[in-house]
């Protein structure tokens, strides 16, 4: 089991607070929807969850273990395992192909044989539908497909916990409902997610709790359906 617990976690850039002492929790299982204007901090929120912005101030608590202190990283390879994070741009390697780019994780993090990683890589490749499209490069894929190789990249890690930054702004009517159905399968399996998204639909479907962000700091949290009456 591999709980979330987020406390007083800030950031600055420039001089300009992004995130104001946020508090969030994630229990095993649940899938959190985080709502809230264009700079509200939603994504940087994320990106703090990840690692890949270190906060100025706070506390981390993942699965047990403090991950971070008061902008000290002191578990940054129990995070990579247990964290995964998909982007609203995809953020796909272009000079790998789709197997390449979901095989490197395994192999460099995991430690996983390459033969094995890419037996691994084929089998999520399919469950996307995206079998035939193994050897193809990100430019010449469609964004839908990018969106679905970068989901199958994040899962690959078997991850406890799966971070979705507004991963159908980008796309196309049809290919967002393809990647809002892939969500919605993905919401039954029991992995814990925390999604950032302005589509009611999936927040109506999947969502245990809701959280509102507004300029950097959480305004509401409530019970999925709560929050939109």
């Amino acid at each position: 089991m591999v709980d979330l617990s987020l406390r007083n976690v800030s950031i600055a850039f420039g001089g300009a607070k992004i995130l104001r002492n946020i508090s969030l929790d994630l229990k095993t299982g649940e899938k959190v929807c985080i709502l809230g204007k264009s700079g509200a901090g939603k994504s940087t929120l994320l990106r703090c969850i990840s690692l890949l912005d270190i906060p100025d101030g706070g506390e981390m608590i993942l699965g047990g273990r403090r991950v971070l202190h008061n902008k000290r990283v002191q578990d940054m390879g129990y995070l990579r395992k247990n964290v995964s994070m998909v982007f609203q741009d995809y953020n796909l390697w272009p000079h790998k192909n789709a197997l390449q780019n979901i095989i490197e994780g395994l192999v460099v993090v995991r430690k996983v044989e390459p033969s094995n990683a890419a037996a691994i890589g084929r089998s999520i490749l399919k469950s996307m539908g995206l079998e035939c499209k193994e050897n193809c490069f990100p430019f010449s894929l469609s964004g839908g497909e990018q969106q679905r190789v970068a989901i199958a990249r994040a899962l690959a890690m078997e991850p406890s916990i799966l971070l979705l930054d507004e991963i159908t702004s980008s796309l196309d009517i049809d290919s967002a409902r393809s990647v809002i159905g892939i969500i919605k399968k993905l919401s039954t399996t029991g992995i814990s997610m925390i999604i950032v998204t302005h589509q009611r639909e999936l927040v109506r479907e999947i969502a245990d709790r809701v959280y509102l962000m507004a300029n950097g700091e959480m305004v509401e949290c409530s019970r999925n359906g709560d929050i939109f009456t």
